[in-house]
Parts: structure tokens; C-alpha cells; sequence
């Protein structure tokens, strides 16, 4: 009895080790740092806090420590382990025999340790477990009562045969007993599995309002993975006391299968409680579409037309699926993209104001999704409003403002990250920052945050901006035809050149659409306010207008442009008539 209880205290002592390791392991990976982001101050201070608290986790043989530990109590329970599948392990030291057993039941012990992460992944990983792997873990676990059980092949350790003298052995009954422990550990580390999984979506998607780590979600993290690992290992050291290999009576395994079930019972309890009271926050969804009662697959589709003067044809056609897809830390969504579907989900993010599981990845698609529609006003307005409390937009839209047309609005949209009472910006966005300012033509207010990017660590010995003539008011214009027709219902868009033209997707354009618009009647475009740079032209029309299936030999482009480059002298660009012809 003394030997039981010891196991299982052991393994209560290994989960809290184990939790606590598995989340320094992430700490060590995710661990932030200022240096370059643009924060509000609340996550700058959140910032700097967990890594004043935390920052032992990096410091050079800081979690050498902890894996000598972990690995000590590991060996620990690993012999105790051994004990209690076979409690005539001390046999085995009396002669070449017992001892070559041990050293096979040893190392079948260490196989099954490792076997148990089978149906384990990490937080936020949202992969399965096949039935493949519940066999394995099945029948490793009975091969290990096999040979290494007292009533198995291990016996008292004194001969080649299985079992202890003046008693039979019990090979069929180890395996069964074998295959209900591997089957047990199986159900419930895949159960926890899938509650840690859960738990992280609510905590990093909701409980720690953040857009991005946090000292509370990894506070709130780290609670649930060592709560969950300290509860599995004594449950399943209760299975392994339960069933052992051993000669141990039916009404006594009865008896101790008592503990693992009401300590299971009170797990599954606090797991289903927890997941009953986040439903509030749809955790229960699978996404979007299914919370608002709409597609998740594209349900039409456009053709898009990057011209490319010399490649070909003159141009470039592919399928343009109108949907979009959002990200949060933990979750992602995929919706049908249309102007109703998209005010369905501004609707549900002004009616979810405490927050839900999918309230980031709402902000995306509301990102994604008008950019899909080239709506260049729409777009801009939903990442503004993301970048307020999340940080990856943020610094994408301060990168982009770089290139944006040089207007009021977007000056003014810059302007606000330049408020140090609000906003801290490390190195590299202070850098990006003041080329952003010398861009709209602030060439005093851009040199003093290029001072501020140096001081923060940022390299601005490339940073030449402040020499380069500034232009706040080129103009590209043209007109398109198909077929010697204005193509009706079509939006043209004005697209950053960066060294290479190839087939465009909804990421790129975040950084890479400049401006768009719809072609007026006579099929005549222009685009104003322009910055220097190079860029291309591209167009969005019906299928029917222009097939995205097209082969290059039914398809000319008659004066298709190439690169426009816009700066120095050359402040505007007329394209001409671009004529698509379809054969």
C-alpha cells in the first residue's frame, strides 16, 4: 500500500513538474520583446513586466535546471512505476537473469512513457488523433504488462520463464489489463488534450483581452496546463495501480479503480462547467459562418488581370474566390465574402462587446474580406479600427501608410501612432514611422523620429529617405476595354511593385494595394495623390466579362502597361486606351 500511495504522490509531483516545464518551454518560445513593435503603453508595460518577471526562463541554464529536475523526478517515477507492475522487482539484482529482465522491462517502461504522448499536442494546435495511434498506445501498453508484469514474462525475476514459482502465469489476463490501462490513457489524455486546446482559444481569444501575448494570458495559461497535467498523471497512476500486472483480486481492483473514476469525475466536471459557461462566447462554434448563418466557401467568384507588358500575353489571369479568411491568436474563420455578409459580421462584433472566441478573427475578415472586394476606403477603415487592440494589423498599416496616396486621411491616420502619450514605437516602427512622415512631406517631424528609431536600436544606415525628392501629387490615368467595350460592373486597382509580377492574393494586398477604385462608364480610370514608387495596374471583372480559364493564345492585350515609375521629373503617367481581346 505504502508503494502504491508513493507512486501516485510521485506522479502528482511529475504532472506539476511536467505543466510547469511545458509552459516555461512556451515561455522561453514566445516570449516578447518591445523592441520593435508599436504598442499602447498598457502593452508596453505589460511588456516589459513579463519580461522583468520571466526573463530568468532565458538566461543561459535557467531551464538546464529545470530539466535536471524534471528528469530526476522522472526516474523516480519511473522506478516506482516498475514497482508497482512488478513488486518482486528487487529480485532482480541476484542474478544475470533477473537482471538482463530488468534491463528489458526498464526500457520497455521508458518506450511506454514515451508513447503516452501519442495523443498530446500543443496549445493551439488543433491537429487529431487517429485510430492508428489509440492502437499503438494500446498494444504497447499490453506488450509492457506482458513482460514486465509480476503474473507476465518479468515473474520473480528468476528465470527465463513467465510468472513466480508455485504460480501460474497470467499472460492473457496482463494483456487485457495492458490494453484497458493504454486505452484508458488514451481516452483521457485526448480528452484533456482537447480541453487544453479549448481552454487556450478562450484564454489567449477572450479572458485576456489582448490582441497578442499578455502576462494575464500567460498567467491564465500556464494555471490551466499545470492544472490539467497534475490531474492526468494521478488518474492514470490509478489506472496503472488499478489494473496492474500483478496477482491482485477482481473485488480489489474494484476497489481501487475507485480513486481514478471520482478524480476523473471531478475533472471532467470543472472541464464541462467551464465549457458550458464559455458557450456564451461561442466557443461551441466551429466559426463564423456557422455562428451567422452564412456560407464558409465562396459561393461566386471574379477573374483578376495584373498587366504585365512582355510577359506573355500581357497579362496575368486568375480566379479570384470572393471569400476571405480571418485569424486570431488561436482560431481561424472562413466566410463567403459579400456586402451583406460582411455587415453581418460588423453586426455581430458591435453585439459581442465583452468578446467571443472569434472576435479577432472577425476584425480580419472584416480586414480581408473588403480588400477581397478591392474596396480600398472599407479596407483601410476595418484595419484602422483592428489596429486600435491588435498588433499584427497595426504594424502592417503603419508599414503600408509608406505608400499610400497622400491624402488628409491617411496622413492623419499616421499621425495618431505619433502620439507618445498613447503609443510606444520601438526601433523598427519608429523607423518606419518617419519614412511614412517624409512621405507626406513632414520632412522635419520625419527626421526627428528617425532619431527615434536609432536611439531605440533600429539600423537607419540604409534609411535615405529624407534625400529623395517627395512627391505628393502624381497621377496615373488610362482607360480599359474589352473588346473595344467598357467592361461593366469592373474595379481597377493600382498595386505596389516589389521586384516581381506574379498572380495576386488576399495577404499581399494588404501591403501591396495602394488604391482601387470602379472604372466609370466610358471604362476611364485615374488615380491621384500618388506617392514616388513603381506600381502596376490590375482589373477586376465578371467571369463572364473576362474567363480567369482564358489561354494566353485566345487573349491579347493591345498597349498593355508595364511598371509605372512615378518620381523626380516624372510626376504623372497616361496609360492610354489598354484594349483586352478575347478571341
Amino acid at each position: 500500500m505504502k508503494m502504491k500511495f508513493a507512486f501516485i504522490s510521485a506522479a502528482v509531483v511529475f504532472g506539476l513538474v511536467l505543466g510547469l516545464a511545458s509552459t516555461l518551454v512556451l515561455l522561453a518560445i514566445a516570449l516578447p520583446s518591445s523592441t520593435g513593435y508599436l504598442l499602447t503603453l498598457a502593452e508596453k508595460a505589460d511588456y516589459d513586466l513579463m519580461a522583468k518577471n520571466l526573463e530568468w526562463v532565458s538566461r543561459a541554464g535557467s531551464m538546464n535546471v529545470v530539466f535536471v529536475i524534471a528528469g530526476l523526478i522522472f526516474f523516480i517515477t519511473l522506478i516506482l512505476f516498475m514497482a508497482i507492475l512488478n513488486p518482486r522487482l528487487g529480485n532482480a539484482m541476484k542474478s544475470k537473469k533477473g537482471f538482463l529482465k530488468l534491463l528489458v522491462v526498464l526500457f520497455g517502461s521508458m518506450v511506454w512513457f514515451y508513447l503516452l504522448k501519442i495523443p498530446v499536442t500543443m496549445p493551439g494546435d488543433t491537429g487529431g488523433q487517429g485510430p492508428w495511434n489509440m492502437v499503438v498506445l494500446i498494444a504497447g501498453t499490453a506488450m509492457l504488462w506482458l513482460a514486465a508484469g509480476e503474473a507476465g514474462w518479468a515473474g520473480d525475476f528468476s528465470s527465463w520463464k513467465m510468472g513466480v514459482q508455485g504460480q501460474r502465469a497470467r499472460p492473457m489476463e496482463s494483456l487485457v489489463l495492458g490494453g484497458l490501462v493504454g486505452g484508458a490513457s488514451f481516452g483521457l489524455l485526448s480528452f484533456l488534450n482537447w480541453a487544453l486546446n479549448k481552454y487556450f482559444i478562450l484564454v489567449s481569444e477572450v479572458l485576456d483581452k489582448s490582441g497578442d501575448v499578455s502576462y494575464r494570458g500567460y498567467t491564465l495559461l500556464a494555471c490551466g496546463i499545470i492544472f490539467l497535467c497534475a490531474m492526468a498523471a494521478p488518474i492514470i497512476a490509478g489506472f496503472i495501480v488499478a489494473l496492474s500486472p500483478t496477482y491482485g483480486t477482481p473485488r480489489q481492483r474494484r476497489l481501487q479503480l475507485i480513486f481514478p473514476g471520482a478524480l476523473l469525475l471531478v475533472v471532467a466536471a470543472i472541464i464541462g462547467g467551464t465549457y458550458w459557461k464559455a458557450a456564451a462566447y461561442d466557443l461551441d462554434k466551429s466559426g463564423l459562418a456557422e455562428v451567422l448563418g452564412i456560407p464558409e466557401k465562396a459561393t461566386a467568384s471574379r477573374t483578376v488581370a495584373l498587366f504585365t507588358a512582355g510577359k506573355g500575353s500581357g497579362i496575368i489571369l486568375q480566379e479570384w474566390p470572393l471569400e476571405a479568411a480571418g485569424y486570431g491568436l488561436g482560431v481561424s474563420s472562413t466566410i463567403a465574402v459579400s456586402e451583406e455578409n460582411l455587415r453581418k459580421v460588423e453586426d455581430y462584433l458591435d453585439e459581442h462587446q465583452e468578446g467571443s472566441v472569434f472576435t479577432y478573427a472577425a476584425h480580419d475578415v472584416l480586414v480581408r474580406g473588403y480588400h477581397v472586394l478591392w474596396d480600398m476606403r472599407k479596407g483601410l477603415e476595418q484595419q484602422a479600427i483592428s489596429a486600435q487592440s491588435i498588433l499584427l494589423p497595426r504594424q502592417t498599416l503603419v508599414a503600408r501608410l509608406r505608400y499610400l496616396p497622400v491624402t488628409p486621411e491617411n496622413l492623419r491616420s499616421l499621425q495618431t501612432y505619433t502620439d507618445e502619450t498613447r503609443w510606444y514605437a520601438g526601433g523598427r516602427s519608429a523607423l518606419k514611422i518617419a519614412e511614412g512622415l517624409a512621405h507626406f512631406g513632414k520632412s522635419a517631424e520625419a527626421r526627428t523620429w528617425l532619431n527615434k528609431a536609432k536611439e531605440r536600436g533600429a539600423d537607419v544606415s540604409q534609411a535615405l529617405f529624407l534625400k529623395e525628392a517627395v512627391l505628393k501629387d502624381g497621377k496615373i490615368q488610362g482607360r480599359i476595354l474589352v473588346n473595344g467595350k467598357p467592361p461593366i460592373s469592373a474595379r481597377v486597382a493600382l498595386v505596389r511593385y516589389t521586384g516581381a509580377a506574379g498572380k495576386l492574393d488576399v495577404s499581399s494586398l494588404l501591403s501591396k494595394l495602394v488604391d482601387a477604385g470602379e472604372l466609370d462608364r466610358a471604362g476611364r480610370f485615374a488615380f491621384g495623390r500618388l506617392g514616388a514608387g513603381e506600381y502596376l495596374l490590375a482589373l477586376m471583372a465578371d467571369k463572364e466579362t473576362i474567363p480567369y480559364t482564358a489561354s494566353s493564345e485566345k487573349i491579347e492585350v493591345r498597349n498593355s502597361p508595364d511598371v509605372v515609375r512615378l518620381g523626380g521629373r516624372i510626376t504623372s503617367a497616361d496609360l492610354g486606351e489598354i484594349n483586352i481581346v478575347l478571341r
